[in-house]
């Protein structure tokens, strides 16, 4: 078995789709496998079947006996069953997702599934491919020795969600930047450590319990534009009910902390002091501002209008590289650089006609700094 990154994994999927060798994908819960599975499979333009063993008995695996023309027992399979004489035009990819949570007697049934790629003599479509997931034994969750045999036809790899992926998926996918900013700062507090904490409580630390909280973080702090002590305390309650109370107070500690600084629309305004600030500070500043800019921009496209066209959104622009330039750090503006313009992040686009932009981009690549602004910007 490899032990890797979500990262690394999901370079590898891909490589194991095409050449029709299944996987099997081990970790704790919550660290985000089937997201995983799923955001592969999409970027290769196949389509997913998920099909859930735990779910169900070998009946629905191998279809319900029936009398046949010939006055001889045949099988109805089940629908979503990828025969070979079904239609099929691209690869289709049967997820068996919470494997080792399937009965023993139901692990069985796919030992034909993935070695001879049939049901009884039927066989299956040759778009068909196999991936399978679930918790290990270790973690507490419902499982069910993998039979020798069935190991025996997979490969296997145990992975873990890994602090800066997530950060790069959570930017794109809106979690709050109060989230966002604390897990830049604490990179520990994304899962559980070796003390397996999710093993003595309901409540712990793991990629969905941080988005379950930004989910509600959004709701809670809809209209709200001045943080106060009641909003961060409200704040902490809701972190405390999904990744538990401990982690919840770091988060809070550090929530106070950057309810101090200067408002984010403040800073796009041109309104905010520049000034050197503490790297935690830049951290929880640099996620605010990055997805407050990515709000714009989508309100913008919604209109249909060229975001790096238009002129507010030049402006503030112009007045974030102006305050970053003057108060952030070279390591940290050199990666916040990165993620505005870098496709995995943000992807923002330069307005050319800029010259704040043009002269910002000019003295990110000069200086005594400049090789690792070169490098965290490429």
């Amino acid at each position: 078995m490899i032990r890797c990154s979500m990262t690394h994994l999901k370079a590898m999927l891909p490589l194991y789709i095409k050449a029709n060798r299944p996987v099997m994908v081990w970790g704790g819960p919550g660290e985000g496998k089937s997201g995983l599975v799923r955001s592969v499979v999409e970027q290769i333009g196949a389509d997913l079947q998920d099909f859930r063993l735990l779910m169900r008995d070998a009946v629905d695996v191998h279809g319900l006996p029936q009398k046949n023309e010939q006055g001889r027992m045949s099988w109805a399979y089940p629908e979503e069953m990828p025969l070979a004489t079904d239609k099929i035009d691209k690869l289709r990819v049967m997820f068996l997702d919470e494997l080792p949570a399937a009965a023993t007697s139901i692990q069985t049934v796919a030992y034909q599934m993935l070695h001879e790629r049939a049901i009884d003599n039927t066989p299956l479509h040759e778009n068909v491919r196999f991936i399978a997931a679930g918790n290990r034994e270790k973690d507490g969750a419902v499982f069910n020795r993998m039979p020798t045999p069935l190991a025996n036809r997979m490969a296997h790899f145990d992975v873990t969600a890994d602090t800066p992926s997530w950060l790069a998926w959570g930017h794109k996918a809106g979690i709050h930047p109060f989230v966002l900013a604390h897990l830049e700062n604490s990179s520990g507090d994304l899962r559980v450590g070796d003390d397996k904490e999710y093993l003595t409580s309901k409540t712990f630390r793991s990629p969905r319990t941080w988005e379950y909280t930004s989910d509600v973080i959004h709701e809670a702090m809809k209209g709200v534009t001045e943080v106060t002590d009641e909003h961060i305390d409200l704040i902490g309650d809701i972190a405390g009910s999904f990744v538990g109370v401990p982690t919840a107070a770091n988060f809070t500690a550090y929530l106070k902390l950057g309810a101090k600084l200067p408002k984010t629309i403040d800073i796009l305004e041109g309104k905010a002091k520049i000034e050197k600030y503490q790297l935690h500070q830049q951290f929880f500043m640099s996620c605010g501002l990055l997805s407050h800019l990515s709000d714009e921009r989508k309100a913008l496209e919604l209109k249909g209008i060229n975001y790096a066209k238009d002129a507010m959104f030049t402006k503030h622009v112009d007045n974030l590289f102006n305050f970053v330039k003057g108060s952030f750090d070279a390591e940290t503006l050199a990666s916040f650089a990165s993620r505005f313009s870098d496709r995995n992040w943000y992807g923002f686009m330069f307005n050319a006609e800029s010259q704040t932009q043009a002269e910002f981009v000019k003295w990110l690549y000069s200086g005594k700094e400049g090789a690792a602004r070169l490098v965290y910007a490429k």
